[in-house]
């Protein structure tokens, strides 16, 4: 099976708004929806030729290495949806500042229930116009978003054990910080991981 997970720093930017949002939060600019919302889904709609297209190119290398197109499964997985207005039902919830759910709750339920769902069906698009196994990861996080009871994505936060690191960070391991803005990782679950996702999808 050959994974190739694309797009959403491309004409998406995904990482970079995650940021802008949690910026505008922070210095108290208003939510970040109604900036992004009303070109969203034309940023999709760039971002999908050219995922094709990558697809495309995979699997011209592919065939340049001698492997026939039914030799492996090519499979095109999508992105889950890391933040998400249910942390309102924690009832341990500790407030934003402290689980690092830093953003207005409007800008929650835009990203999970619109943005997200918006670049699933591109990236569906493109898998189904380029034959490729589509992997629909943009619920995987639901109920396990930033700031829920059982958060499998890590918020915002500050490590202060390294001033090398000393910058706002999103990661899913606490172990290896990344740049603020990136989609954050699920902790190692046996069942409900992208990785365990995968190998259903390589075995279906």
């Amino acid at each position: 099976m050959v994974l190739l997970v694309a797009g959403a720093n491309d004409d998406l930017q995904f990482g970079p708004v995650m940021t802008d949002c949690v910026t505008r939060y922070l210095l108290g600019q208003g939510a970040c929806e109604p900036k992004y919302a009303p070109a969203w889904q034309a940023r999709v709609d760039g971002l999908v030729p050219k995922v094709e297209q990558t697809v495309r190119d995979l699997k011209t290398v592919m065939r340049d290495a001698g492997y026939a197109d039914g030799d492996y499964k090519l499979v095109l997985m999508g992105y889950p949806s890391p933040i998400g207005p249910d942390f309102r039902d924690n009832p341990n919830f500790p407030g934003k500042l402290i689980c690092g759910g830093m953003g207005y709750d409007s800008d929650t339920v835009w990203g999970r229930n619109t943005a997200v769902p918006a670049f699933e069906r591109g990236m569906r698009k493109a898998a189904a116009s380029t034959g490729a196994t589509y992997l629909d990861n943009s619920r995987l996080f639901h109920g396990h978003e930033v700031c829920t009871e059982d958060p499998w994505a890590r918020g915002l936060y500050i490590d202060l054990s390294s001033p090398a690191s000393r910058t706002r960070t999103l990661s899913g391991s606490p172990s290896t910080p990344t740049p603020a803005g990136t989609p954050p990782s699920p902790p190692a679950s046996p069942s409900s991981t992208p990785r365990a996702c995968a190998r259903r999808a390589a075995s279906t």
